[in-house]
């Protein structure tokens, strides 16, 4: 046998999803190069879970300051704003940081999936994309109520 030929192991294809037990580095199915094996999708998930676990303490820490800084009374005006709209603006803050947070707990579990398992999980990424979705959704109408 060479030394330098590849030994036959279990495989997913990052664009259709296809598993096989082989050697080569194209999908059989639909001829994506981007062909994992189960280590290198096991590595994926522990750098996805190191990732998340980070995001989610430093998010869920500047929620916790955002709301012990702004838990107090609005009152008068703030840049221009109406107390009324100062909570508006609080309020969409802490959901927009809330999704974000949210975000992170799924990349966390997501990935500790992907390091357990050494496969990708179609259902993380369609989550995934839904709560970017939902969080651009919330800061671009911040940015339209409140400014820039």
């Amino acid at each position: 046998m060479e030394e330098n030929a590849k030994m036959p192991e279990l495989r997913q294809c990052w664009d259709c999803d296809y598993d096989v037990v082989t050697a080569e580095s194209a999908c059989p199915q639909c001829g994506s190069t981007q062909f994992f094996t189960a280590t290198h999708i096991k590595v994926r998930g522990v750098m996805l879970t190191a990732l998340g676990a980070i995001f989610t303490l430093a998010i869920a820490a500047v929620e916790f300051i955002m709301v012990r800084l702004l838990s107090g009374p609005v009152k008068g005006t703030y840049g221009g704003m109406s107390a009324e709209a100062k909570k508006a603006a609080i309020i969409l803050s802490i959901a927009g940081l809330g999704i974000v947070l949210i975000l992170g707990v799924v990349f966390t579990a997501g990935g500790l999936g992907m390091a357990i398992n050494g496969k990708r999980n179609t259902r993380f990424v369609s989550t995934v994309i839904t709560l970017l979705t939902a969080a651009s959704v919330v800061f671009s109408i911040m940015m339209l109520v409140f400014g820039t």
